[in-house]
């Protein structure tokens, strides 16, 4: 089986990330966002899905991203780029940078909606899992406080 490669610096870096995003105590949010991303990182290429499209100008793009919406990999006529999402004018663009020149590609809308929903859906599965973390952590910090 495949795995997300992400060394222990990125691995916190972005656990850090995602417990900012989260309400409760901070040392709970970080070990929810630590086992999301084991967890992530152990089903490895079962949350990756790669998208194929040609551009109007006829570029052909394949892009793969990951259940948390970020690029692992784009690769335009045959050429991996490294890119971001961005928005412009209500139009999804992915950003890269070609011969020194930022360039925009077009996504799809309906690429982008499925990439963004189950990014969305990641997120509440993991916001009720650390809510149901902290119901658990504040009766136990109640009983021992008698």
């Amino acid at each position: 089986m495949t795995k997300i490669k992400m060394n222990k610096r990125e691995m916190m870096v972005e656990a850090h990330k995602m417990a900012r995003k989260m309400v409760g105590d901070y040392v709970a949010r970080l070990a929810l966002a630590l086992r999301t991303l084991w967890a992530i990182a152990k089903k490895g290429a079962k949350t990756m899905k790669t998208y194929a499209w040609s551009t109007a100008k006829g570029a052909d793009v394949e892009l793969t991203v990951s259940a948390d919406a970020k690029i692992e990999k784009l690769i335009i006529n045959g050429t991996e780029h490294n890119s971001m999402f961005t928005t412009h004018k209500g139009v999804h663009y992915l950003q890269l940078t070609l011969n020194s020149k930022q360039a925009l590609v077009p996504v799809p809308e309906n690429m982008y909606s499925e990439i963004m929903a189950v990014k969305d859906e990641m997120f509440a599965k993991s916001v009720k899992a650390e809510q149901r973390y902290q119901r658990h952590y504040d009766s136990v910090k109640e009983a021992m406080s008698y």
